[in-house]
């Protein structure tokens, strides 16, 4: 893939407080899951799909994770690393990685996996007029993360935020592809929240958020509940 077109960045800079009872001071992302590192299967998965120019946003654990892949590197992948001096939340992170922005740039979570076809969502996105296109994931309990509302074009109505009831919807899977302009929302200072702040920002100043809902699997390693049960299923 041609990397002044497209730029994969992989979101691992948060702090895995939730995780703490097994991980303790290791980051999140080196937590191990089928025999590797968590963020290394990440970067795996990405390369697989021909997608090898990849940005590492990182924040806590950074050292860590950049000695990891400097004794461990990924064949095939191109690793960039960009590292924020203080918190700035998901959407902050991507503000940071900013000498890195290109025409359409693929964002991950780093603490979630999602089944899917990257490279089929980047090619749906740039035939669209949509500034950002979201992975969703059909759920058939999402009191844990909130649902997403689509129209019956696939675009984006409203951000619907958790609110206990135990329903099935779409949700957010944590997998994005966004124009250069639309990261040019995301405030230069201070924390900001992709999903609570800069997606949402989007939706109130016009700009069309795009959803496609996967069929494959989404799974997060954010709870020690979570990280087992995708630990054991690998």
């Amino acid at each position: 893939m041609d990397d002044d077109l497209t730029r994969a960045f992989i979101l691992a800079g948060g702090l895995g407080t939730r995780l703490r009872p097994l991980s303790g001071d290791r980051p999140k992302g080196l937590m191990p899951v089928g025999g590797q590192p968590f963020l290394h299967r990440l970067v795996d998965r990405l390369a697989a799909h021909g997608i090898n120019d990849i940005v590492l946003c990182l924040g806590y654990g950074a050292p860590a994770i950049i000695t990891h892949f400097d004794a461990v590197p990924v064949q095939g992948a191109t690793l960039h690393y960009s590292v924020e001096a203080e918190p700035r939340g998901t959407a902050g992170a991507l503000r940071v990685a900013e000498p890195y922005w290109a025409s359409s740039n693929l964002i991950l979570n780093g603490d979630t996996e999602l089944t899917c076809d990257y490279l089929a969502l980047i090619h749906t996105h740039r035939a669209g007029v949509a500034a950002v296109t979201i992975a969703l994931a059909r759920m058939e309990d999402c009191a844990r993360y909130g649902h997403v509302q689509l129209d019956d074009s696939g675009r984006v109505l409203n951000f619907l935020e958790k609110d206990g009831m135990h329903r099935s919807g779409l949700v957010n899977a944590g997998v994005y592809v966004a124009t250069r302009a639309a990261l040019e929302r995301i405030p230069a200072t201070g924390q900001v929240s992709i999903e609570q702040e800069w997606l949402p920002g989007l939706l109130r100043d016009s700009h069309p958020v795009a959803g496609i809902v996967v069929a494959g699997g989404f799974t997060d390693i954010g709870t020690p509940d979570d990280y087992w049960r995708l630990a054991n299923q690998s």
